[in-house]
């Protein structure tokens, strides 16, 4: 399919944001490991080459992912000694580049250091879906490319200009009232102290010089409002839940995604939500929604719960085939 002004951010997220790991055979992969006598590896192909046995490829694989002597010997060993480990290896490393291949390509991310467009989009993709409102973003930017731009433009042209999304009178107020708070008072600027809080998981106690520990967001300094975290964006219209989960998760960096458990579908599939189709799997893990980003760090995730267990074959290959049937750029 050629590369149009409507999918090119699929393109850009998919090649840029997350670069495929060079070293992927972790201290997790260890962890996660089965039992290997289970799987015939007498028989057993791989597709990088029919005429080599599983053992070859499976040692020229290692070479190719890290070049850690350690993990080279543990891997080794485990080939030499555990029947069925080669087999295994592969098929891990399949997975684990078909799960990075599956990658959700968001909008937000791929302007996660230009907020003001972050802003417009999850305004546009509000109760929309990507198919719909990105051509529209894409138009605006032609138009009004700058918050200061689109903070003077004409509110009915922009009315007019996202009518096809319907609920065009409430977002383009939203915007153009979004875009005056951003030129006068950008997010840059705001970095809230707290004075006071709400017990909550980020402030445990009375005591704000001893809540510096580990389990603390980004920033340290944001102020908690009952349930509400205030972020640097919180004083801008229209930066409900949505627009605030967008930032922490793809503008604040560091750590800050891994605090985040976000209602909006896409969002939670990026984390990734996935709700199980298969009998068999729901009947082992009721419930369970799977996440993207928590699945490569080998990890379960949900946004009741949070990261909730190790992330098995199962869990991986449900999640890989929800993601690739529901690319949310398409």
């Amino acid at each position: 399919m050629p590369v149009t002004r409507s999918n090119r951010v699929s393109a850009a997220c998919r090649a840029s944001i997350f670069p495929q790991p060079k070293v992927i055979a972790e201290s997790r992969f260890f962890a996660s490991r089965t039992d290997y006598s289970a799987l015939d590896h007498s028989t057993a192909t791989h597709p990088a080459s029919s005429l080599k046995s599983v053992e070859e490829v499976a040692r020229a694989k290692l070479l190719s992912v890290t070049q850690n002597a350690r993990l080279c010997a543990e891997h080794v060993q485990l080939m030499d000694t555990s029947p069925g480990y080669c087999s295994y290896f592969l098929a891990y490393l399949d997975r684990h580049q078909r799960l990075l291949d599956a990658k959700p390509a968001l909008i937000q991310e791929h302007f996660a250091d230009d907020v003001w467009r972050m802003l417009v989009a999850v305004t546009l993709l509000n109760k929309t879906t990507g198919k719909k409102a990105l051509p529209v973003f894409w138009m605006l930017m032609d138009k009004w490319p700058t918050a200061e731009a689109m903070a003077d433009a004409n509110l009915d042209e922009l009315i007019d200009s996202i009518a096809t999304l319907g609920l065009q009178n409430t977002r383009a107020k939203r915007l153009h009232a979004m875009s005056g708070d951003y030129v006068r008072n950008p997010p840059d600027c705001l970095r809230p102290i707290v004075y006071h809080a709400c017990k909550s998981k980020y402030f445990p106690g009375d005591d704000w010089d001893r809540v510096a520990h580990k389990e603390l967001p980004a920033f340290l300094f944001w102020e908690q409002r009952g349930s509400k975290l205030i972020t640097p964006i919180s004083h801008l219209s229209g930066s409900g839940q949505y627009a605030t989960d967008s930032y922490r998760i793809f503008c604040v960096g560091g750590e800050e995604w891994r605090y985040v458990r976000p209602k909006d579908k896409e969002l939670v599939r990026y984390l990734v939500r996935r709700t199980y189709r298969s009998k068999e799997i729901a009947r082992a893990d009721p419930g369970n929604e799977q996440r993207w980003r928590w699945a490569l760090e080998g990890m379960q995730w949900s946004s009741e719960l949070g990261a909730d267990g190790q992330a098995n074959e199962a869990y991986i290959e449900a999640l890989i085939d929800d993601l690739v049937s529901n690319d949310p750029a398409l």
